[in-house]
Formats: structure tokens, sequence, C-alpha cells
């Protein structure tokens, strides 16, 4: 058995344990290293289908073109601050508060999960209950709290490798307190934290989130098809026939295979209904993994011992779904969000994205045009499904007619979790002009991410055009570098001082914090961009709450 359950001074079948612990092992590494891979070729196939569909063309009719700003409308002038100097907005304390909120709840019900599991596991292995030791116990178990806890934290790398540290500083500490087996337990560590860790790992990156909720399982289901299969497939190798022998063999794989599609099934449809988001469905699937591992502790004490380690998950669903239903929904109103960009960068989209729904999906909603640069970065459970089973065509605006139900079927409520939604719309290239003008005039504030313009983006010189005719600009926040072309503006907009570089967000290096730090910081323009939200025209500060705004309100 385990470091673990030899530290309890228990004496398992040998036979059974291998066997148990083969399996586990076997799986896990396939699932875990198969995992990178698969949705590596998944999402670059996701990516082409979007990029073909974007091209595609479904009307007849000449391409229709964004209506030009009269030739009367007065010069619109734009003044630029520095995000840096933003003060902090409410909305920034409300997403804060609900980060908060959803942290404690995950560490309450990981709490449960270590009690219960500490429970179980003395009941069957019938250990003394020692206080330092049960804490220790409690401790390991519940370990996906880590990972979970940096999941949902807006940190750093360094914040990250911190907390892991505290951790496992802490298990040190209580050994050392407790007088217990060092080494032992740490050995443990190994084998009760490392295999299900790959399978963290490579269901946790970011880049790979949209396809691993499905790719992970699935591959664990494989890797136990090919379990059952093994012995069939080796007799036949070796020149022997089975024959009907082979039955509950193929029966039991096949049976394994049939969970892929109706795991997909029923988490399309739980996502849905809003049961889980996103980001819940994959920290479940990490503590799940968990505990199959713990699980497998108890396989050779009986089929029972097995069924009993599985108490524990039961026990963190509760407390995750009752805290859930009980939570109650916030005063204040959701702000949604427009992201417009410059294509062409997927480094810089996705990193843009990803550090403005680290915050903002606690206040609100995004919406964006989906394109190669973010798809795979905002792809949904049921996107996928439908990628899979060739169904994604009918997700594309192929008309005018098409684009007021599809406004008026954005997911614009919260998540259990508090948790807004990244809504996409899929247009061809004949309607996303109409589709973003729709947008433009229903949502609360419009984020533009400028770096990279030049003369060549004509989608996002339209785009501009239509913002200055349409919106109140103290409602829009503009992302600019040295790569932006200031001269490329159309003629109804000018730089009111001149688009300095490096103003906001400026290159791939931080505003801030230590040198070569890869995290973008957020908070240098998240505050800019909630008081835009938030209102601000005709304010005698309105050129220090807005990134963009007509000099002539202020």
């Amino acid at each position: 058995m385990s470091e673990i359950a030899g530290w309890a001074m228990t004496q398992p079948s040998p036979d059974a344990w291998t066997l148990a612990s083969g399996m586990a092992i076997a799986v896990l590494l396939f699932a875990g290293i198969g995992t990178w891979p698969v949705c590596l070729l998944i999402l670059s196939l996701y990516r082409k289908a979007i990029e073909r569909g974007m091209r595609r063309s479904r009307q007849l009719a000449p391409t229709p073109t964004m209506a030009q700003p009269t030739p009367t409308a007065p010069v619109r002038e734009i003044s630029l601050v520095d995000g840096r100097s933003a003060v902090a907005s409410p909305l920034g304390a409300q997403a804060l508060r609900g980060i908060r909120r959803v942290q404690w709840v995950y560490a309450v019900a990981a709490a449960g999960y270590g009690v219960a599991a500490v429970v179980v596991f003395h009941q069957v292995e019938s250990m003394e209950v020692l206080p330092v030791r049960s804490l220790v116990l409690g401790l390991l178990f519940s370990w996906p709290i880590v990972p979970t806890l940096i999941s949902l934290t807006p940190i750093g790398r360094a914040e990250r490798w911190l907390i892991w540290s505290g951790w496992l500083a802490l298990i040190v500490v209580l050994l050392v307190i407790g007088r217990l087996p060092l080494l032992q337990i740490l050995g443990g560590i190994g084998l009760l934290i490392g295999l299900p860790a790959l399978f963290v790992l490579a269901s946790s990156a970011r880049s790979m989130r949209g396809a691993a909720w499905l790719v992970a399982p699935s591959m664990v289901m494989i890797g136990l098809a090919f379990w059952e299969l093994y012995p069939v497939v080796f007799a036949l190798l070796e020149g022997v026939w089975v024959g009907v022998l082979a039955v509950p063999f193929v029966a039991k794989a096949l049976g394994y295979l049939a969970l892929v599609p109706a795991y997909a099934w029923l988490m399309t449809r739980i996502y849905a209904v809003k049961l889980i988001g996103d980001e819940t469905l994959l920290l479940l699937q990490w503590w799940f993994v968990a505990t199959i591992v713990y699980a497998s502790l108890l396989t050779p004490l009986g089929a029972a011992a097995v069924a009993v380690g599985f108490i524990p998950y039961a026990v963190l669903l509760v407390i995750l779904f009752v805290s859930f239903l009980l939570q109650r929904p916030g005063r204040q109103a959701p702000v949604r969000l427009l992201l417009l960009r410059t294509f062409g960068a997927r480094r810089r989209s996705t990193r843009l994205l990803r550090d403005l729904t680290r915050q903002w999906r606690w206040v609100g909603s995004v919406e964006l045009i989906t394109a190669p640069d973010l798809a795979t970065e905002a792809l949904t459970p049921d996107e996928l499904v439908d990628f899979i089973s060739f169904r994604l065509s009918r997700r594309f605006v192929r008309d005018e007619s098409m684009i007021g139900h599809r406004l008026e079927s954005l997911d614009l409520r919260p998540d259990r979790d508090g948790r807004y939604r990244v809504n996409e719309l899929m247009c061809h290239d004949d309607t996303w002009r109409p589709t973003v003008e729709s947008l433009i005039s229903s949502v609360d504030v419009i984020l533009l991410d400028l770096r990279g313009f030049g003369p060549h983006h004509a989608g996002v010189t339209e785009e501009l055009e239509r913002l200055v005719a349409l919106v109140p600009l103290h409602k829009v926040v503009a992302l600019v570098d040295d790569t932006t072309d200031v001269n490329a503006f159309p003629g109804g907009v000018v730089a009111s001082r001149g688009l300095r570089p490096a103003l906001v967000a400026a290159g791939d290096g931080p505003l801030s914090g230590t040198a070569g730090d890869p995290e973008f910081d957020f908070s240098h323009w998240s505050a800019s961009v909630a008081e835009c939200a938030g209102g601000g025209g005709g304010s005698a500060t309105c050129t220090r709450q807005c990134l963009i705004t007509p000099l002539s309100t202020c």
C-alpha cells in the first residue's frame, strides 16, 4: 500500500495493491501525457474552422458596410491619459468581494472534504486518532485546494509558488511538532499528489482549458478501455484464441468508451442550464481525480472501502452547491463590456482577455466577435461539442435577420458561483459589421485594443468611425503602445495631444513589479475601464477616469 497506509501500520494484500496501483498509475499517466497533444490538435482544428467560417459569405446581396459619419459631424478630439493614475473604482471592489466570497466557499468545502477523508481513512484502517497526524492527513487529502485557490486568484507566478511553498511548509512544521516520520510522509505526498498533479497540470493550462474539460476525462476512459482490452490483446499476440472469453473484457471496454459521449452530453446540459460554470467544471474535475487516487488507497480493503472513499467528494459537492444556492444575487446591475481589437496577434489578444476576465467576469459579461486569435481562449463546452459533432456552422450569424435573435440569446446572468460568462458571436465576412454596430449600441463600456493598429486594419478603422458616430466616448477605453499608428486614425478622429507610446498597457513587459515578470498587471487600467462603465462624461475629472474621452466634455 502507499506510504501513508504503511504509516498506519497496515498489511494489505500485495497482489491487490499491485493491480490497483498499476492501473491507477498507467491510466493517469496516459491521461496526463495524452491530454496535451490531443488538446493541441483539437484547438488547432477549431481555430482553422473559425477562420474558414469568417471568410465565408452567405449573402447574395452586396457586402454591407458601416455607415460613414456625416460630413458635417464635428471632429471629435481624443485625449489619452495614463491608466496607471486611475483611481480605484466601486466595480473593482465588487470584483474583489466576489473573488473572496468564492474563495471562502471553496476553503470551507475543502475543509469538509479533508475531515470526511480523514474520518473514512481512520474507520476503514482502524487507526488510532492522533490530532497532529489527523491534521496532516487532512491537509494531504485536501491538497487540490492549493491549485483551486491559485486558479481563483488574479496573482502572478511568484505568488503561485509562494502558496504551494506555504502549504508544504505547514505540513513539514506539523510533522516536526508531532514527531512524525518526515521522509515517509513526504514519499506519501509524491504518491498521493504526483500523478493527479500531472493531470491537473495538463488540464489547467489556460491555453487548453477550452478542450481539457472533455479531453482529460476522455483520455481516462480510453485508458481504462485499453486496460480492459490488454489481456485479450496479449493473448492474441501470444497466439492464443480466447473466443467468447474475450466478451466480458470487450464489453467493459466499450462501456468505458460509451461514457465519453455521455459525459460530454451531460456536462454540456449542466453548463447550458447554468448549474455550473466553466471554472467550476474544471475545478470539480481536479477534485474528482484526487478522490480517485484517494479511493485507490483503499482498494485492497474491498469494494465497500473503495465506495466509501468517494464520500469526501460528495461532501465537497454538497457544501459547494448549498453555498451557491444560498448565495443572494448582488444588488448591482451587471455591466456589459464589449472587447474590440486588431486581429492577428494571438498571444497579445489572449493575454489581454485572460487578464480582463480574471476580475471583470465578477461584475458583468464580456462580449466579443470570435476570431482565430481568441477562438480557443473563449471556447465553451457547447461550442466544443458542436465542433466535434460537425455542427459549428449553425452558430455563425448568416445574415442580418439573425442578429437580433443572437443578441437576445446572449447569456447575461451570473453562474452559481457569481461569475458572468464570455459571450462570443461568430460572424461571416459579410455579417460582422452590422453585428458590431448592434453590440456597440447595447453594451455599457467598450474596450478597444489599438495595439498593432495601422492603415491595413480597415475593419478597426470602421469600428472607430462607428464609435465616434454612435457612442459617448467617455464609455470607450483604448489600449495603445509603440505599435499603434496614430496617423492611420480615420479623418473624424484626431489626437488632441498625440498618442505617446507606453501610456496604457504598453509592450509585453509589466507596468510595475519585477522586471521580466510575464504577468500582465490588470490593476493599472481596470480602474479606468470601470470608471467608464459607470459614466464620467461631463465630469471635470473625466480625462483621468477614461483613457479615451472627448475634450469638449471636460
